[in-house]
């Protein structure tokens, strides 16, 4: 279907031509690179810098905060089920 009507596959155009060109920037927001600590805004330079020592940027997923809670009212009901249990 184009325009509303049949049209013979082998004559159809593709459909959801863009004729705009798509460009990927190089540019990214300024970070510290992990490896050297120096300031980049670069994704070329910085891949580059990657691979030089040896690494692989894998992506940009956050990681979960994986420190302890510093909840004291959690810890302090440890404590006390700790106890209960060796008071049993």
């Amino acid at each position: 279907m184009r325009d509303g009507k049949l049209v013979d596959k082998a004559l159809a155009a593709p459909l959801g031509t863009d004729p705009r060109v798509h460009v990927i920037s190089d540019v990214m927001p300024t970070m510290r690179h992990p490896i050297t600590g120096k300031l980049m805004d670069s994704k070329s330079e910085f891949r580059k810098v990657t691979r030089a020592h040896g690494c692989v940027e894998v992506g940009n997923e956050s990681w979960p905060d994986r420190r302890p809670t510093e909840n004291p009212s959690a810890q302090r009901d440890i404590v006390r089920a700790v106890e209960q249990l060796r008071n049993r």
